[in-house]
């Protein structure tokens, strides 16, 4: 094999691994993007647990080759790039669209969420959701708000015995 063979089969083996670790894939156009923006992009991206990998159209093509056929043509025109989610797609929705919304030479282009393929309007609706750790703390603040007001009812009971007994221990005094 040539070298530029085994390189290609490499890169596709690193595409495959990531594409199996993240819950999903959201494919990203970055034209005209200078290279400190894509490094800044990167980075917040590895902050929300995402990974952005830029590399040939054919390549990601063979990664992707079962959902190629349902993606729009549009999605591998132009430089094109993958973002990898990891565990919640939904903040990396939000940083994309951040970016996307401050510069013009950057386009969300599809999603796959979970085997699901998606358009740029249902990921942006998705960024408008709370992420995981929101939507975590909402839970718990759901199944913590009765026990709360329940303990709450009980110290009112202790405090009304121990102000009733101040107000009779007051009137004696009188």
């Amino acid at each position: 094999m040539k070298i530029g063979q085994l390189f290609r089969k490499k890169i596709v083996g690193l595409l495959s691994d990531h594409k199996t670790d993240s819950a999903s894939s959201i494919f990203v156009g970055f034209d005209k993007l200078k290279s400190d923006e894509i490094s800044q992009l990167r980075n917040n991206l590895k902050a929300q647990g995402g990974k952005l990998v830029v590399t040939k159209k054919t390549l990601v093509g063979k990664v992707f080759e079962q959902e190629k056929d349902a993606l729009s043509k549009d999605v591998f025109k132009g430089s094109t790039a993958v973002v990898f989610t990891g565990e919640d797609p939904v903040s990396v929705c939000k940083t994309l669209f951040d970016l996307a919304k401050d510069n013009e030479n950057f386009k969300i282009k599809a999603g796959i969420i979970e085997n699901n393929l998606c358009d740029a309007k249902k990921l942006k609706d998705l960024s408008a959701l709370p992420s995981k750790d929101v939507l975590r703390g909402m839970v718990v603040n759901a199944l913590a708000s009765p026990l709360n007001l329940f303990a709450n009812s009980l110290n009112q009971i202790i405090l009304k015995f121990v102000w009733a007994i101040d107000a009779i221990k007051k009137q004696k005094e009188k």
